[in-house]
Order: structure tokens, then sequence, then C-alpha cells
């Protein structure tokens, strides 16, 4: 029975669960990681053996799983494994580029997953048993037990030179592992398929280089543009204080793009009509807690990267509430309202009281609560937890 190895990260588990149960509704067979194989002092080798036992992997692909540096460890296997590599689309986010001349299909649609899966199996050639001995015994040989080492040992081995595994292995982008096998007899048809998706890779490389110096790069058809936005903080442009949070809007006419902000502080959109370029198009910021320092009504696209340049606001700052006895029946004036262990301010005749705290006080994110603490002699102190941007906040006493 076909099999694969679903490789994803811990907070995508739920996702890989219904991949699981799809891909054995359909006959075919699974491997999914458990944790104790990485408790182990042999877990490189008991993942290598696990990922050569099956026919392809499956790849699901996130922020999350981008980030971890098991599913990079497993991915890095395949490859000097010589086994399928299917991409998986959880999320919008790029490969990395030893991966990028992959293509790859959505999470959402499994259906045409399935029929993509099986196809791919289907026209796999069997590898030599004699290159992933090799590569198996390699990961035998590491000694590292976290996932962070054990992937920069397993990466120094594949660096040494002369070192061959059915061919030359080398390394491009930063370590990633890529094989190029020496065309020979049965041989030959392989070697051209891997040469031609070396050459594919490169030109991804090529690409990510472009972009990343000129911010954009015209479609193949020459009628879109990639729009690159760096957010910064307002000391220099090197100063990253948004990073896979907030989110950014662009105006083209009456079309309304969003995107969130990645790591660095960059922000990608792709398809832009080239008749955008030499106009003023519209961008946004939705970040709670911070604001443009120089909002302007269009920014000047080019093709060129666009800095926008953003400071804290005091909107995670500001407390505001209401003070009442227990029934509700009766303001409480002059209540001393406390943000932490510090005094901040009273309530006035009605009960009101609204606070704005100095940056040094503010949380991060709307998602850290204020402790709250009211004071008024003749009743019982009254904590309450407030979170920034929730309104007004209304607190009873009782004596």
């Amino acid at each position: 029975m076909p099999s694969v190895f679903i490789s994803y990260s811990r907070k995508d588990q739920d996702v890989a669960e219904s991949f699981e149960k799809v891909l054995k509704s359909h006959g075919l067979g699974v491997w999914r990681d458990q944790e104790s194989i990485y408790a182990g002092e042999k877990w490189p080798k008991a993942i290598g053996n696990a990922i050569a036992s099956n026919e392809m992997l499956l790849l699901l692909w996130s922020r999350q799983a981008k980030g971890s540096h098991f599913v990079e460890f497993e991915w890095n296997t395949a490859l000097a494994l010589q086994k399928a590599i299917l991409p998986v689309f959880i999320e919008d986010v790029k490969l990395p580029p030893a991966l990028s001349a992959l293509n790859g299909i959505p999470a959402d649609n499994l259906t045409r997953g399935i029929t993509k899966i099986k196809e791919r199996i289907s026209n796999i050639e069997k590898v030599e048993g004699a290159s992933q001995e090799e590569v198996i015994d390699v990961l035998e040989d590491i000694r590292a037990t976290r996932p962070q080492e054990a992937l920069r040992e397993f990466k120094a081995a594949f660096k040494q030179k002369k070192w061959h595994v059915k061919g030359n292995v080398y390394q491009v982008s930063g370590g990633d592992i890529h094989i190029n096998e020496n065309a020979s007899g049965s041989g030959a048809s392989r070697n051209r398929i891997i040469l031609g998706l070396l050459f594919l890779t490169l030109i991804a490389i090529v690409l990510v280089v472009i972009k990343s110096q000129f911010g954009s790069v015209s479609s193949s058809a020459g009628d879109t543009l990639q729009l690159t936005i760096y957010v910064h903080g307002p000391e220099d442009r090197q100063q990253v204080v948004l990073e896979n949070t907030g989110t950014l809007f662009v105006d083209l006419d009456n079309d309304r793009r969003r995107a969130q902000i990645g790591e660095s502080g960059r922000t990608n959109f792709g398809e832009i009509p080239v008749r955008f370029k030499g106009r003023n198009i519209g961008i946004g910021l939705e970040a709670p807690g911070y604001e443009l320092i120089s909002p302007r009504s269009g920014y000047f696209f080019e093709g060129k990267p666009i800095y926008l340049g953003v400071q804290r606001d005091d909107s995670l700052g500001k407390i505001k509430g209401i003070v009442k006895n227990r029934d509700g029946s009766i303001f409480i004036d002059s209540a001393l309202v406390m943000v932490g262990n510090d005094t901040i301010t009273r309530t006035n005749a009605l009960g009101i009281f609204n606070i704005t705290l100095p940056p040094r006080m503010q949380v991060k994110d709307e998602k850290t609560p204020y402790q709250l603490t009211v004071r008024k002699e003749g009743y019982l102190v009254s904590t309450e937890y407030y979170y920034p941007l929730s309104g007004d906040i209304e607190i009873r006493m009782s004596q």
C-alpha cells in the first residue's frame, strides 16, 4: 500500500490529523511523527528511516512550519533521501529557496489534493538503496538531541568535500541540501528531471534576489508587478517594530487589498496591474497601538520598495470606565483607581474615570490586560481586568 510521511508543525496538528483521516480513507498509508521518537537519543536516524520507508513527504506549510527546526530537518532529510516532496499550503507563506521549484496544493482542497498525491506516487521511480543507506548512516552518527543542533550537524556532514549520495551533494541558499545525480544508464531520465528542477530552483533564487533589491518583478505576461512594503520604527529603516503582526491595506482604485505584516516588517502585494506604476496609491495601517509617522493621502509607486515609518500611539494606554455601587443605583465619586500598583486617578461626580497611561506603563498588545484596583472608603476593594480597546468598563463595588 502506498504511504506518505506527513511533516508539520505541532501548532498545525489539527490540520495534520484531518489529512491523515482523509488519506487513510482513500487507501493510503500515513506516517505521522510521534513525540516519543523525538525524545529518544537516536531520533534523527528514526526519522530518516521513517521518511525512507514512505514514498512521499507531505509538507504541511505554514508560518509555524517555516519556523520549525523539526520540519526543516524532515524536508532536508527527504531531499537527501531523494524522496518526492509535495507542499500543502495551509497559509500563503513562501517556500524556502531549496523547495521553491516545487508545485504545491492548497490545504482547503482535499479532493484535488488526494488526486495530486496519488498521481505523484504513481510516477515515483524507486531510488537505489545504497544511497539511502549512506544517508541513514550519517543520521545515525548525529549526537545532538536538540533539533536546531541536529539540523546543523546534518548539514555539516553534507558540506564535506567529495561526499556523494548517488551523485554530487552540494549546498546553496544558506545550507539547504540539493541533490544532483550523475547520468548513467537507466538513470539518465532521472538526471534530466533533477537538472530541470535545479534550473528552476536557480531561476527562483535569482528572482528572490531581484525582488529583495528592486521590490517588484513583472509577471511572465508582463502585465503585473509586485509591491513590497517595509514597516519600520521611528529610529531608522532597520528598526523592526512590527513583525508577523498588524495589517497593511493597499487601495488600487476601488480594489482594497489586505496582507499581514510579515518577517522583518516586510509585506508583499502581488499582481499589481502595471497601469498603477507611476501613480499614487493609498496605503494604510491597522495595528493596535501603532500609527503611521507621516501618513499621506497617496504613496508614489514606481516598482521599488516603499518604506513606512510607524510609532506607538496611545490607543493601548487608554482606559475608560464608570464605578457604581453593587446594584448600579449610585455613582461612586472620588473612588481611587489604580493600574497595577500605581495610583492613577479618581472618579468624578458621575463615577467616571478616563486614563491615558504613559508609554512606559502601556502593554504591548490588546491581548494583555491591565489590572485595575478601585478603593473607596466604606466599600470593599474591587479588582477587575481591563483589555485595551474594549470600550468602557463598569465596575461595581460592595459595601
